[in-house]
């Protein structure tokens, strides 16, 4: 998922100028590299899908973190709140990182 994410960041950034297309493959080669896990298997991408249904989100985004935390037995955590209303009663592991005051 990660991966999907930056390769969407850096190219956003190659159409705006700030990265040359042509050094797109070294940047990931370079993220790959280095000592990460990454999850990335088709279970866990249908099961974010199907999430996503259950929750009539409109995009499966989130869905990838908390099917993520769900593969990991643990809490997922959003500072997006229509996404925690959405989904804190089904998946109760799912919590709420409330803004503070002036922020």
């Amino acid at each position: 998922m990660i991966l999907t994410e930056v390769s969407n960041v850096l190219f956003k950034k190659v159409r705006r100028g700030e990265v040359l297309a042509g050094d797109v493959q070294q940047l990931l080669e370079n993220l790959t590299s280095m000592d990460i896990r990454l999850f990335d298997d088709l279970p866990m991408h249908v099961r974010a899908i199907e999430m996503a249904l259950t929750l009539g989100e409109q995009d499966a985004y989130d869905c990838h973190y908390l099917a993520l935390a769900e593969h990991l037995d643990c809490e997922f955590w959003t500072a997006d709140r229509a996404f925690y209303d959405a989904a804190h009663e089904g998946f109760p592991r799912v919590r709420y990182i409330r803004p503070t005051p002036n922020t």
